[in-house]
């Protein structure tokens, strides 16, 4: 935004090398609407304008969400401490004198052009690895819910790498305190009827083991209360509240959000016809019971 079309048209030649556009205006206005489309790398405002001046120019382009990280230079044909105060307390980038700093100008211009470049593509990179991200953990939830084994990825540390639906459910189901993401320990194994048996990655890594948890003396489950009209997610949740979890603690043992679990449960609280999980719960223990043949 200049008033001198001959200093706009040096700074036109000046870059052309670069492949670099140069549009210019004389209006405020008419520079805030073109940030605004989003097409604008950078801005050079010249202080002293005939209607809006170049630092109130740049303190609206920063109200703006195209303008926010955009390189802004105040070009003044006065060089003083002051001027250079008053650009950045409105947001420029940087403050210099338009002509005897010409060619420092320029080779500003040709470094913020290039971070630029660099913050779009790093930006790109970014959502595709947020994409990819996303995909692997949408994949993985599909696995953990798929796989009807219990299955358990343990590295030499006892850390639980990864674990199928099953094998939380049964380790929540028998260890109901043992600490997530940790395996428990042969003892405590011990006391339960779940047994472990344990094989070598693939790649015979000695730091990593696969384990198959196997329930020895089945006991009911889920599966038993899917017979009430549930669908297999709520027969679970259904479970849980019947040992007493809160939706949090149910949340964090079926590896879904709180919200989605309060949904399952006003669900099966209308499928079951019933007011609150106190009556849900009863109806889960004698059929539980029944399937245990108590």
């Amino acid at each position: 935004m200049d008033d001198e079309p001959e200093y706009v048209n040096v700074l036109r030649e000046a870059l052309k090398p670069d492949g670099a556009t140069v549009t210019d205006t004389t209006d405020g206005d008419e520079a805030l609407r073109r940030v605004a489309n989003g097409d604008v790398e950078m801005v050079l405002l010249d202080d002293p304008m005939p209607k809006v001046d170049g630092f109130e120019t740049c303190r609206r382009l920063r109200t703006l969400p195209a303008g926010r990280t955009l390189p802004i230079f105040i070009l003044t044909a006065e060089e003083d401490e002051a001027r250079r105060r008053r650009a950045f307390a409105c947001g420029a980038s940087d403050c210099m004198h338009k002509i005897a700093a010409l060619p420092e100008l320029l080779a500003k211009i040709r470094v913020y052009r290039e971070i630029t470049i660099l913050q779009r593509q790093l930006a790109e990179e970014n959502r595709r690895l947020k994409q990819e991200i996303e995909v692997r953990g949408d994949l993985e939830r599909v696995l953990v819910n798929s796989l009807d084994r219990a299955l358990v990825l343990v590295n030499a540390r006892g850390q639980i790498l990864f674990q199928t639906q099953l094998a939380t459910t049964l380790l929540f189901k028998h260890l109901p305190s043992h600490d997530r993401g940790i395996l428990p320990s042969d003892e405590a194994l011990k006391l339960t009827p779940l047994r472990l048996r344990r094989f070598q990655d693939r790649e015979g890594n000695p730091d990593i083991s696969v384990l198959f948890i196997e329930e020895q003396r089945p006991e009911p489950g889920p599966k038993d209360l899917i017979a009430l009209g549930l669908t297999p997610r709520e027969a679970e949740v259904l479970f849980w509240i019947s040992q007493g979890k809160t939706n949090p603690e149910i949340a964090l043992i079926i590896g879904a959000a709180r919200r989605t679990v309060a949904t399952h449960v006003e669900h099966l609280l209308a499928k079951l016809e019933v007011e609150n999980r106190a009556c849900a719960a009863l109806i889960a223990v004698d059929r539980l019971r029944a399937a245990n043949g108590t």
